[in-house]
């Protein structure tokens, strides 16, 4: 992850990383900078784990500008426009 570690409230070191909930894959479990969280996330379960103490907390952040639809989800999960062959009715 490119993201910059933040600093832990509870021990001060710049080493909280985001918790990652839900089903992880192996390169995850190899990443230094993720933290896993389980596969249950509630609205209030915390977002950042420190790496030196392990305390985990729930990081607040500034709302950015707006994002369309088409730049939140990557490109290979789009549909794609199904062809007008396809969408004819057969005769019968």
């Amino acid at each position: 992850m490119s993201e910059p570690k933040q600093q832990c409230p509870q021990c001060g070191e710049r080493a909280g990383v985001p918790i990652l909930y839900g089903m992880a894959t192996p390169e995850t479990f190899d990443d230094p900078d993720i933290a896993i969280g389980g596969c249950i996330v509630d609205h209030d379960s915390p977002n950042r784990r420190c790496l030196s103490c392990g305390h985990a907390w729930r990081a607040t952040f500034e709302p950015g500008p707006p994002i369309s639809h088409e730049q939140s989800v990557p490109r290979s999960h789009r549909r794609r426009p199904l062809p007008k062959s396809s969408l004819r009715r057969k005769k019968g």
